[in-house]
């Protein structure tokens, strides 16, 4: 069995500074605009908007995180937030239904339908594209495994333990 976590910010100082400098940020955008021609409505809604929206995405990446684990040949992954498990995928690692994209560019499937499994705003190690077929239906998984993650997934989808076992 192997076990990886990706856990949001550490600390919540992190997420605290961010949110207090574009809370700075926006009122000082708001002094400068203050009594000028373009000081009207939308110009204070936008920042405004702006700001509200990536403070709540800061704020609540520091609650997430994801757990991957590998059990056989199952890859398991959960989303838990506050420590609570929300939900969960699991992945049976076959050879000829499973392949695996190292080099995941998010432009190259723009219109497939996948489930998102990693935290985006962080660093850490680089997004793969697992495609699976599930109940007759191919489906994608992106998440972001760490090196020896993946070179277990490699043997399981490679077939390696089939041909050192023969």
């Amino acid at each position: 069995m192997f076990k990886q976590m990706l856990q949001g910010f550490q600390r919540k100082t992190v997420p605290f500074t961010i949110v207090v400098g574009l809370f700075l940020l926006t009122c000082s955008f708001y002094e400068a605009i203050w009594q000028t021609p373009a000081a009207h409505f939308v110009t204070y809604c936008v920042p405004a908007l702006l700001f509200v929206a990536f403070a709540t995405g800061v704020w609540m990446y520091s609650f997430v995180s994801y757990e991957y684990r590998l059990l056989h040949n199952n890859l398991f992954v959960r989303l838990n937030i506050l420590g609570k498990p929300v939900r969960a995928i699991e992945v049976q690692l076959d050879q000829g239904t499973c392949r695996l994209d190292e080099n995941y560019h998010w432009r190259r499937y723009m219109g497939v339908r996948k489930s998102l499994c990693y935290l985006p705003l962080l660093p850490g190690h680089r997004r793969c594209l697992l495609t699976y077929q599930e109940d007759g239906v191919e489906r994608r998984l992106v998440f972001r495994p760490c090196d020896e993650l993946l070179a277990l997934i490699h043997e399981y989808i490679d077939g390696k333990e089939e041909r050192d076992g023969q």
